[in-house]
């Protein structure tokens, strides 16, 4: 709960922000984060979908159309039903 509002604001600043691992791993950490901690913060779920929508030209382009991103943030968007 206290990481992820600090790891939403370096996503707002570069979407593919790099942790120790390769380019946009910050994002994929964040999507895959458990289930339940999405259900009990919905409006940070909503802030990351509308985030990885918002720029998934960006993503596709900097990960060279890298087609986990895109099955991760399916995964994700299904936790909460709109």
């Amino acid at each position: 709960p206290y990481l992820v509002p600090l790891a939403i604001e370096q996503l707002k600043e570069n979407i593919l922000a790099e942790g120790d691992f390769y380019e946009g791993d910050l994002l994929i950490s964040v999507l895959r984060l458990d289930k339940n901690f999405w259900l009990a913060n919905k409006d940070s779920w909503k802030t990351v979908k509308q985030l990885y929508e918002e720029k998934h030209q960006q993503i596709l382009e900097g990960t060279e159309g890298d087609k986990k991103f895109d099955k991760e943030f399916r995964e994700f968007s299904l936790i909460h039903k709109e």
